[in-house]
């Protein structure tokens, strides 16, 4: 019935769509839209030295996404891994598990949100934003050590809030659904004076469902955890601009519990993990002279992990990540040509630790500094050519120092094409916990990871409504960290003495139409191996297939559907997941002009399957969720 209900909402829409008024083709605004993440400074997306992609606000109300590993998925070469604990996103064939994102950087308006203990950032509901109140997505990827310094080896995912803008606007958003999912959500914009400000907040909380777990159905079990499944978040952002003033500040704290019994627990037992996230990010921009502007940037950001592991006795575990640093980078337009950047950057992590204590006790200090200076060169020999150079030269008082190079050139044949040719390193120091957990007396000589990538990509307009982005890449990577050993006593961490090769392809055709009826498809190929081409790598899916489409969410009747299609990934054990086929859809109604209503079912067709996990569970991988409806209100003033 819901399924049938789903389709007929979309056909409706379309048929509506069809026989709207045309309005002037938005794919120029897709080609032409700008970004910060790659240069820290607005530039159009085909001038970016870098492949790119960006979601808008109106793709995530086109497509319903809640989360950002939601929208992220929607990316044409990433993937995502849910353990029913935290999500982990995998990139062009790299997504080592239980690596918590270490190895791509997570910004919320440019400020870094990975955490200096495990290096970890969130981008499932242990990232408490309001995706009404999120302006864009910028994704960019392969190597960004550059400008960013330690964790941007595989890309950088910055997440652009609303900013006021003068005007006063207020919206809020209520939804309920499956598995006793509630959630409220709230944001406005105004303004005092010359300061605009921009609020937000969400609050949500999920009681899950019941799941079987075949592994724990023995000695009496029937493998069922029962309400373990729970989820609840809320948080709170808050963007401050006055003139070239900024402050952002956030708050979000999640206590999700954790059903599939992880470091040997106690199965269908009250597990759960808390994670709380906080910073204070200001910044301050001006020009100098006409030909030379300044930016600084300073900020404190704490991230607080507590854990409850029902073993007997019954285990705990926290970490406590605190940083401050301070960056300072001048923009000098030498010539109308040619723009040199320079930049400084210092952060001291005060505190850096975890412990753990029921059976034995471990507690681990390390906090550390790290001092990095870094340059680029944008030279436009020709109005169609342009060649970014850029190194950056970094000391970590826990690890030593290191450098990273970066060229690109971007050359426009004609006015619909743009070709760039890329190569850039990227690095990402040892963590605190990979550094100290597994020493145990034992010598820890961990170095920096390293990634070289290499890629071609090219963007074409093809007509007033289509356009074709495709790349080929090669990317190794050196040094990656794995914990080796297993008797207790000599385990540690240590750098992977096999590089790593991902070489493949992407391609991706987008569709906007004047009648707004919006469509995408992607294909990404990627072929892992190591130096002794053995292709032994977990959770790699070879193939990954995107398509969606929607109609305008402006309009009275509104309908979008994404579909998601990945083969196989091997396990830890050497095991294959089976390949799947995901479906999702959306839809609304305007009930006034201030007030819609919606529908939205994921996994439309209930699909059966699961994700690689880590060895910290008892399974090599772990199901996902089943059909989920949710409906939806949201108000506009």
């Amino acid at each position: 019935m819901i399924t049938r209900l789903t389709f007929f909402f979309l056909l409706a829409a379309v048929t509506v769509s069809a026989f709207a008024q045309e309005t002037p083709t938005p794919l120029d605004d897709l080609l032409n839209a700008r970004i910060n993440a790659a240069a820290k400074y607005d530039q159009p997306v085909r001038d970016v030295p870098a492949s790119v992609t960006i979601i808008t606000a109106e793709e995530i109300e086109r497509y319903g996404f809640e989360t950002l590993a939601d929208a992220l998925r929607s990316i044409r070469g990433l993937y995502t891994s849910y353990d029913r604990n935290y999500v982990s996103l995998g990139v062009r064939g790299f997504s080592r598990l239980t690596d918590y994102n270490n190895r791509v950087l997570v910004l919320i308006d440019g400020h870094p949100t990975n955490e200096p203990v495990f290096g970890s950032a969130g981008v499932g509901t242990d990232l408490v934003l309001d995706p009404s109140a999120i302006e864009r997505i910028e994704f960019v990827r392969g190597p960004s050590s550059v400008m960013y310094g330690t964790g941007a080896m595989f890309g950088v995912v910055n997440v652009v809030m609303k900013r006021g803008d003068g005007t006063v606007d207020a919206s809020a958003t209520a939804r309920t659904g499956s598995a006793g999912f509630h959630s409220a959500s709230a944001s406005t914009t105004t303004s005092i004076g010359s300061t605009n400000i921009a609020l937000s907040g969400l609050w949500q909380s999920k009681a899950g469902t019941d799941l079987y777990f075949p592994e724990f159905a023995t000695g009496g079990s029937d493998g069922i955890a029962r309400g373990r499944d729970y989820d609840r978040s809320g948080g709170v952002m808050a963007h401050i601009t006055n003139g070239g003033f900024e402050a952002t500040l956030h708050y979000g704290v999640r206590t999700k519990g954790v059903p599939d019994a992880s470091y040997g627990s106690n199965f269908n037992e009250d597990e759960w993990t808390i994670d709380r996230r906080k910073f204070i990010d200001l910044s301050y921009e001006r020009a100098l002279t006409p030909r030379l502007r300044m930016a600084v940037r300073s900020y404190w950001d704490r991230y607080d992990y507590d854990g409850r592991y029902p073993t007997s006795p019954v285990l705990r575990d926290n970490s406590l990540g605190e940083k401050f640093a301070l960056e300072t980078r001048l923009a000098w337009d030498v010539r109308s040509n040619d723009r040199m950047t320079f930049g400084i950057e210092a952060t001291n992590a005060t505190q850096a630790e975890y412990r753990y204590w029921g059976d034995g006790d471990l507690s681990l200090r390390g906090p550390f500094k790290t001092i990095a200076g870094y340059v680029q060169n944008e030279y436009q020999p020709a109005t169609n050519l342009s060649v970014t150079a850029g190194l950056r030269v970094e000391h970590n008082s826990a690890v030593g120092s290191w450098f990273n190079p970066r060229v690109a050139v971007v050359f426009d044949p004609s006015k619909s094409t743009t070709i760039k040719l890329l190569y850039g390193q990227a690095y990402r120091a040892p963590d605190v916990y990979e550094l100290e957990a597994f020493g145990r007396g034992v010598s820890n000589d961990l170095r920096p990871e390293k990634v070289q990538t290499a890629e071609l990509v090219v963007e074409q307009k093809l007509s007033n409504s289509f356009a074709l982005f495709g790349s080929i890449f090669a990317n190794k990577a050196e040094g990656l960290i794995d914990v080796v050993g297993s008797d207790g006593v000599t385990e540690q961490y240590q750098n992977d003495p096999q590089a790593q090769h991902a070489n493949g392809a992407e391609v991706q055709i987008d569709y906007r139409a004047p009648s707004g009826l919006w469509a995408y498809a992607s294909w990404s190929l990627v072929r892992v191996h190591d130096d002794d081409v053995l292709e032994v790598i977990a959770n790699v899916p070879q193939h990954l297939l995107r398509f969606g489409a929607s109609t305008n969410p402006a309009a009275r009747l509104h309908g979008g559907i994404d579909l998601n299609y990945e083969t196989s990934r091997m396990t830890t054990d050497g095991g294959r997941t089976s390949p799947f086929l995901v479906a999702n859809a959306t839809s609304s109604f305007a009930l006034t002009n201030h007030l819609r209503a919606g529908l939205t079912v994921r996994n439309l067709l209930d699909r059966r399957y699961s994700n690689p996990v880590g060895t910290e569970f008892r399974s090599s991988s772990m199901q996902q969720d089943g059909r989920t409806v949710e409906v939806m209100l949201h108000v506009t003033k």
